[in-house]
């Protein structure tokens, strides 16, 4: 699914530029037993002259810097993904990337939630002093789609997760 009309978007960086179509970019795509397909992802240009970041509107379905889909990538880390059933795609130095980039933004991830469950949804202040980890909550709450949600959280705030790359 694509924004059809990105004019009513505001860019997550500066919150004060409207989001302009500019073009496509090509990105590969794999799913669960390494099938690949190539797609189209539009990119969109900020409007304010300051700032004119270039932001790729990625579908629900991707993770931002990863091939694998956000599906493939939410099992592997929940250790629901049979990797005997997938032809060992992904591979398993692929999987123990993924976990250790989730163990590493854990408490990033926690802080961004209770930061926009308080500033946006009017949660209590209690919320922020809270030792319970909400992401672990959002994973047994919502066992397929636990990722999605907080990269939808994360990076529409204009966050980000600090990516990992080796082990």
């Amino acid at each position: 699914m694509f924004l059809s009309d990105s004019s009513e978007y505001l860019c997550p960086i500066c919150k004060e530029g409207k989001l302009i179509f500019r073009d496509y970019c090509k990105r590969i795509v794999k799913h669960e037993g390494g099938e690949a397909e190539t797609i189209l992802i539009p990119r969109h240009r900020c409007g304010n002259p300051r700032c004119k970041k270039l932001h790729r509107m990625l579908p629900d379905f991707l993770v931002p810097f990863k091939h694998y889909t956000e599906d493939v990538i939410s099992d592997a880390v929940s250790d629901r993904l049979d990797i005997n059933k997938t032809n060992d795609e992904p591979s398993v130095p692929a999987i123990l990337r993924w976990k250790r980039w989730i163990s590493l933004n854990t408490d990033d991830i926690n802080g961004h939630l209770r930061s926009i469950g308080h500033r946006e949804l009017g949660f209590s202040e209690e919320l922020l002093r809270s030792s319970v980890s909400l992401l672990n909550k959002l994973m047994d709450s919502v066992p397929r789609g636990w990722l999605r949600t907080i990269l939808r959280l994360i990076y529409n705030s204009g966050a980000f997760l600090v990516p990992v790359y080796s082990i």
